[in-house]
C-alpha cells in the first residue's frame, strides 16, 4: 500500500555575514591579518547569524532577526528553543548538513548557549529514520559526482514559484545599512521555499512507502506514554508508520 505520507517537519533558513573587524577578538584579527584565511560569512569562526527563519507545513513563518553582534545569542536561543518544542518533527533544510546546523552549532559554542537537541549531520540514517532532511543532497545523492545547484534553481525544475527577495550576496550590505527588513525578507523567503520544495518531493521520497499506524496503535500509545507521564506529542504520533508505531509500543513496554 502506498499512501501520501503525512510527515511532521518544520523547514529552516539561516542567514550569516562576515564579522567586522572591530567585532571579532582580538585573536580572530590576527590570525586573519596573519594571511591564515580570509573574513568570511561562510565559517562560524569568522562569521556570526543575523537572521533565522522556520516554515512549518501550513506556510506559518516565525523569524528573528538581529542586526548587532550582542543580539545574536537571542538568535541562537530562538532557534533551539523552537526545534525543541517541535518535538519529533523533521528539520527540512536546503544545505543544512553541510552549513545551517554547523554554523548554528558553533555559534553557539561561542556564544555559550546549551542545545539539546541532536541533529543527524553524518546523514547516516535512512530518510524514513533521519531527523534532518537536506533538500540540497537530493539533486546531488550519494556518490554522485554532480555540481551543487542554487536553491531557485531546484525549485524551477520542480515547478515550484520563487517569490522575489534580495540575494543572498546582499546580506552583508542589507545589515550595514541596518536594513532588517531585507534581511528578513531572504530568510523567510527561503525557509518558505524549503518548505515548497519539501512538500512537493515527500510523496516520492522513500518514507512515502510506508503504511500509517493505526488507530488502535496510535490510542495505545497515547496510553503508555501518559501512564508514564511523558507528553503526548500529536504531530509526531501522525508522522509514525505502523513499523515505528510497533517498534515504539515495544519499547515503552520494556522500559
Amino acid at each position: 500500500m502506498t499512501v501520501e505520507p503525512e510527515i511532521p517537519f518544520l523547514a529552516v533558513d539561516v542567514e550569516t555575514v562576515a564579522l567586522r573587524a572591530e567585532e571579532a577578538p582580538r585573536a580572530v584579527v590576527d590570525y586573519l591579518l596573519g594571511g591564515r584565511s580570509s573574513l568570511t560569512a561562510l565559517h562560524p569562526a569568522f562569521g556570526r547569524v543575523v537572521c533565522v527563519a522556520f516554515c512549518d507545513p501550513a506556510g506559518a513563518v516565525e523569524s528573528r532577526t538581529a542586526l548587532r553582534p550582542e543580539d545574536e545569542r537571542d538568535l541562537l536561543e530562538f532557534f533551539w528553543g523552537r526545534l525543541e518544542a517541535a518535538g519529533r518533527a523533521k528539520l527540512v533544510t536546503w544545505n543544512g548538513r553541510r552549513f545551517d546546523v554547523p554554523f548554528v552549532q558553533v555559534r553557539s559554542l561561542v556564544r555559550g548557549v546549551r542545545w539539546k537537541v541532536e541533529l543527524d549531520l553524518r546523514g547516516n540514517r535512512s530518510l524514513q529514520d533521519t531527523n534532518l532532511v537536506d533538500l540540497m543532497e537530493l539533486f546531488a545523492p550519494g556518490l554522485a559526482e554532480f555540481q551543487w545547484i542554487p536553491q531557485e534553481l531546484a525549485a524551477h525544475l520542480l515547478g515550484v514559484e520563487v517569490a522575489p527577495a534580495p540575494a543572498g550576496r546582499d546580506i552583508e550590505s542589507l545589515v550595514r545599512e541596518g536594513d532588517a527588513e531585507g534581511v528578513r525578507r531572504r530568510c523567510e523567503r527561503d525557509a518558505r521555499l524549503t518548505a515548497e520544495l519539501f512538500l512537493r518531493v515527500r510523496a516520492l521520497l522513500p518514507f512515502g512507502l510506508q503504511e500509517p499506524a493505526t488507530p488502535k496503535q496510535l490510542d495505545y500509545l497515547r496510553q503508555l506514554l501518559q501512564r508514564r507521564g511523558q507528553p503526548v506529542d500529536e504531530q509526531w504520533l501522525a508522522g509514525l508508520s505502523r513499523a515505528e508505531a510497533s517498534a515504539e509500543i515495544d519499547r515503552l513496554q520494556n522500559r
